[in-house]
């Protein structure tokens, strides 16, 4: 695997295994010449939180190499072995933004797949969230606040970001702590509506690309809500701010009738649009 040093990316569609199974393969987009909003950093920076800092010395130094080009000092990392749940967290000195990032479920890893599975509510801040979410979460909890109270004690904001499992847990901490910022990347939904009630909405904003399946679970037929201000990825991945629904309807049919045609003139990896959408480099080409 290369360095998080040598960075420099274009970054296209990609519909293969590897990007939704592996996505921390990919060198990092941050570095001279980048500039990223808010949201495409916290894209980036849950896409990293995939790389096994918590295990392995090689991707500890890749992700240390891929926040310092982003300005942000050396990462804690947080993990709970029980339930296989992780996150980073890093301070950036120049304009005091700290930053928690959380891991998404990974394929190979049973403890955080049961996590996705265990949908059955829980009590969290007044109300009700996905158990399964919880228990991942709640299992970081005295790790980072910790942190938060000594390691990033003097931040002036804080960025709360995940992908699909890691932004339900970034969700149900946004409950927790006092974010300025939560920005989630392909979330599920996680809890009724009075763990939404509890949230800084204002703050919150939820990254949907095309058809990825994963924000439409659990089903609406469950107790569990989206909240947020809705950034809508389209099929050509350009970003949407709060779109209405037929629009989305629309452009979700259309880029899966154009996906199952490129299927049939060229199979590739993965074969529903719905499951390349949850990749988190087809999320990311889109801020950059």
């Amino acid at each position: 695997m290369s360095s998080g040093a040598d960075a420099q990316v274009s970054i296209e569609y990609d519909a293969s295994r590897d990007a939704l199974n592996h996505p921390e393969r990919r060198p990092t987009v941050f570095g001279e010449g980048t500039t990223l909003t808010l949201s495409g950093l916290a894209v980036e920076a849950a896409r990293l939180a995939y790389l096994r800092a918590e295990s392995d010395a090689g991707e500890s130094r890749r992700l240390g190499e891929a926040l310092q080009l982003a300005g942000f000092g050396a990462p804690a990392t947080f993990f709970d072995l029980a339930t296989g749940a992780y996150a980073y967290a890093s301070l950036r000195p120049g304009d005091g933004l700290a930053m928690l990032a959380f891991r998404g479920a990974q394929p190979d890893e049973p403890k955080s797949v049961m996590a996705d599975l265990a949908s059955v509510p829980a009590p969290w801040a007044g109300g009700q969230v996905h158990a399964g979410f919880c228990r991942a979460a709640e299992s970081l909890e005295t790790q980072v606040l910790k942190w938060l109270a000594n390691g990033a004690s003097h931040r002036r904001r804080l960025l709360l970001c995940g992908h699909s499992l890691g932004a339900a847990m970034a969700t149900i901490f946004a409950a927790l702590v006092e974010p300025t910022h939560v920005i989630t990347i392909g979330s599920p939904r996680v809890g009724d509506m009075d763990f939404v009630g509890s949230l800084p909405a204002q703050a919150m904003t939820r990254i949907v690309n095309c058809a990825d399946i994963v924000p439409t679970l659990p089903p609406r037929i469950t107790p569990y809500h989206h909240v947020g201000h809705l950034l809508y990825i389209d099929r050509d991945g350009l970003r949407h701010e709060n779109p209405d629904t037929p629009f989305v309807l629309r452009d979700r049919i259309a880029g899966q009738a154009g996906y199952a045609a490129r299927l049939i003139a060229e199979p590739g990896d993965l074969p529903l649009r719905s499951l390349a959408d949850h990749s988190p480099v087809n999320y990311l080409r889109a801020f950059i």
